[in-house]
């Protein structure tokens, strides 16, 4: 697994997370 990748899902979590308490 790439750095690049795990940054990527990180950041789609915390857009998920947004998204889910919006």
């Amino acid at each position: 697994m790439s750095p690049h990748f795990s940054a990527l899902t990180r950041r789609y979590a915390v857009k998920n997370l947004i998204n889910f308490n919006l």
